[in-house]
């Protein structure tokens, strides 16, 4: 909180009173923060749009007057929150409040969308890493709108894909489809998937084909609660478990990686500290193994036997003292490459 507002220099200090707020406007408020960029949670009817503009202010204590402390943009849209840069000149912090001012659909060039073939089954290489290997189920579209590294696409059928899903625009080649382009979608507004083209590698037109890799978020959500536990036995960082900005981070870096990569992190890290473990003797090692067998199991999904998916960590425990370390180990990676494989 801010007590007075003497002293805070930098430019012009625009103090408001809290008032109704301008037709064009919306608020929020910040959830999270990593660095400069702040995790907003929409409390208002209308939804940001990428680019739209974001004004944080600090309440001062004892009035019911705000301080202005930063400006930014919005980058990347989700279900009921936003990502945006902020230019600070104060101190970010949760629980600030946020107005954004709402544009309007960004102009660009309609287009009628033909029906959509489906592509030749192929794997999708994607420059932020998603596969169709690594999907759920894979959905094709039509780009509808161009503006920018921006496009709108039109989905066919009733399923639609997800902000941060990976996307690829396909077009005619000398040896038929190939890659135009690929990025990932920042917003679903109705049924108009809005994507963003980080790479392009050819010219992205009307009507070419886009295909997406959907990832469904309980992946990136393992990942982040199982990276925050993790970090409980890290002596030199003691209250990094209880940062909800560590679990933002966590969570962001899932989502917008494919699933291979966040695996392999996510048992880098099991190992590395199971070692670590180890190397306290063997009640430390038994320990760890009950206790991340019993969080494991307790997502409900299937690990592959019945003895895995046993949620208390006493039958774990007892079943480690009659195996080696290396046994261990061993187990406690299968378990963690079962879990993210079979999250729905």
């Amino acid at each position: 909180m801010i007590a007075t507002v003497r002293g805070i220099v930098f430019g012009c200090v625009a103090i408001f009173a809290t008032s109704s707020l301008a037709a064009a406007e919306t608020v929020g408020t910040v959830s999270a923060v990593a660095g400069d960029v702040a995790t907003i949670a929409v409390n208002g009817e209308q939804t940001p749009r990428v680019g739209d503009t974001v004004k944080v202010f600090e309440r001062v204590e004892g009035t019911a007057n705000e301080v202005l402390i930063g400006r930014g943009k919005v980058t990347e849209v989700r279900a009921g929150s936003v990502l945006a840069k902020v230019d600070a000149r104060g101190k970010l912090a949760a629980g600030q409040t946020v107005r954004f001012t709402i544009s309007q659909p960004p102009s660009h060039t309609e287009a009628t969308t033909p029906p959509i073939v489906a592509p030749p089954a192929r794997v999708a290489s994607d420059v932020s890493g998603a596969t169709a290997q690594s999907s759920t189920r894979d959905l094709a579209g039509k780009v509808a709108a161009i503006n920018g590294p921006y496009i709108t696409v039109a989905v066919e059928g009733s399923t639609l894909p997800k902000p941060g899903d990976a996307l690829e625009v396909l077009g005619e080649g000398p040896a038929g489809l190939t890659s135009m382009g690929t990025g990932r979608v920042i917003e679903i507004r109705n049924r108009d998937v809005m994507g963003r083209v980080d790479k392009s590698t050819g010219t992205i037109r009307l009507y070419q084909l886009v295909r997406f890799a959907r990832r469904n978020s309980t992946v990136g959500e393992i990942f982040a609660k199982e990276s925050v536990w993790l970090s409980t036995f890290d002596a030199a960082k003691p209250n990094q478990a209880a940062s909800s900005e560590f679990y933002a981070q966590q969570l962001a870096w899932a989502e917008r990686k494919p699933l291979p990569e966040i695996i392999t992190r996510l048992s880098e890290r099991y190992a590395k500290e199971f070692e670590k473990q180890a190397q306290k003797g063997n009640e430390a090692a038994w320990r760890f193994y009950a206790q991340a067998s019993a969080r494991l199991a307790a997502y409900g999904i299937d690990l592959g036997d019945p003895g895995s998916n046993l949620r208390e960590e006493e039958p774990h425990h007892s079943w480690a003292q009659r195996q080696t370390t290396a046994k261990l180990r061993e187990a406690i990676l299968e378990k963690v490459i079962a879990l993210m494989h079979n999250a729905p």
